[in-house]
C-alpha cells in the first residue's frame, strides 16, 4: 500500500465534552508488516490536566484499505516522580504563543540529567577537593573526565533510540515503495508528490495564514485528512468526498459551506490531476507537482 506510516488518537471526554474537539493527542503508526510498541504521552497533552475527571479514552486506528491493524494490549500508567520534563514543555509551548506544537521528547530529559549531574560533580568536588590535593592529583580533571564520559553516554544511548526508528521507518518505506524504487521511478515514492509531510508544508506557505481551505477527496482517506487537520491547525479545513458528483454538486456543497461561515473557505486543493476537472471554473494559483497537489482560489 502507498502508506508507509498513519497517525493514530487517543480521544479522552469529560462528563460534559465540551472540548471533545481538542482532547487527543495524535502518535504515528507503521505500516510494515511487523509488531511495534508505541508511548503515547498523553500527560504533555495541555488539555489533559484542563478536562477535569477523564470519562473514557478511545483508541481510533485509521481505516486504510489493504491494511489490518491488530492491537495487542493497552496499559495506562502514571508516572511515579513528578514529571518535571511535561512542566518544562508546556513553559516552552506558552513563552512561544502556541508556534511550538511538540518538544523533542529527548532534549529536555537530556539537559535535566545533566544539570543533575553537573551538581553532583560539584558537590562531590566540594567535598573531595581537599583529599585530591594531598594525593597530589588535581581533582578539576577527573571531573572533567567524568562529564565527558557521561555526555558522550547519553549520546550513544539516544542515538541508539533514534537510529532503531530511522531503520523502523526506511523499513516502511521500502515496504510500500520498493517496486517503484527498483524501477527506479521515485517520482512516484514519497520523493515525489506522496512525500507528504513535505506537501503539507508547502501548503501552509502557499496559503496566507488565516484563510480555510478545502480541500478534494475521494472516499474517507483518514491518513490524509488527519495530517491535513492536525499540521495545517489553526486553519479550519472541508474535506468534500468527490467520487461520482458532477461538478454542479460539488460547487454546490462548496457554496452551502461558505453560506454558513460567511465565504472564510477561499481556497481549494485538489491532491490529483484527475481531480482537477472538479476544479476547472477556479482560478489555479499554484500546484506542486505536475502529477497532483494543485491549489485553486475560491471566488
Amino acid at each position: 500500500v502507498d502508506y508507509p506510516a498513519g497517525t493514530a488518537a487517543i480521544r479522552w471526554n469529560t462528563p460534559d465534552n465540551e472540548t471533545a474537539g481538542t482532547d487527543q493527542q495524535k502518535f504515528k503508526i507503521y505500516i510494515d508488516g511487523m509488531s511495534h510498541n508505541y508511548y503515547v504521552p498523553v500527560g504533555e497533552n495541555k488539555y489533559w490536566t484542563e478536562t477535569g475527571n477523564i470519562q473514557n479514552l478511545i483508541l481510533e486506528i485509521p481505516q486504510i484499505e489493504g491494511v489490518d491493524i491488530k492491537v495487542g494490549q493497552i496499559l495506562l500508567k502514571k508516572r511515579i516522580a513528578y514529571p518535571v520534563d511535561i512542566y518544562i514543555s508546556r513553559k516552552i509551548q506558552a513563552l512561544s504563543d502556541g508556534t511550538t506544537r511538540t518538544i523533542n521528547s529527548f532534549l529536555i530529559p537530556t539537559y535535566i540529567l545533566l544539570f543533575l549531574f553537573l551538581i553532583l560533580s560539584a558537590v562531590y568536588f566540594f567535598l573531595f577537593r581537599s583529599y585530591y590535593s594531598n594525593q597530589g592529583r588535581k581533582i578539576s580533571q577527573v571531573i572533567k573526565k567524568a562529564v565527558f564520559i557521561f555526555i558522550i553516554s547519553m549520546l550513544l544511548l539516544f542515538s541508539v533510540s533514534f537510529v532503531y526508528k530511522e531503520i523502523i521507518t526506511v523499513k516502511s518505506y521500502w515496504d510500500s515503495y520498493k517496486k517503484h524504487i527498483v524501477a527506479g521511478s521515485l517520482d512516484q515514492t514519497y520523493f515525489g508528490f506522496y512525500d507528504f509531510e513535505k506537501f503539507i508544508m508547502w501548503v501552509d506557505g502557499a496559503v496566507p495564514e488565516g484563510k480555510d481551505i478545502i480541500v478534494y477527496v475521494r472516499g474517507e482517506p483518514v491518513y490524509i485528512m488527519s495530517e491535513m487537520a492536525y499540521n495545517l491547525y489553526p486553519r479550519d479545513i472541508k474535506f468534500i468526498n468527490i467520487s461520482g458528483k458532477t461538478f454542479d454538486e460539488i460547487n454546490a456543497e462548496i457554496e452551502s459551506i461558505n453560506d454558513v461561515h460567511k465565504d472564510t473557505y477561499n481556497y481549494l486543493i485538489a491532491l490529483s490531476e484527475d481531480d482537477t476537472a472538479s476544479a476547472f471554473r477556479f482560478e489555479l494559483l499554484s500546484r506542486y507537482r505536475t502529477t497532483g497537489g494543485y491549489i485553486y482560489k475560491i471566488k
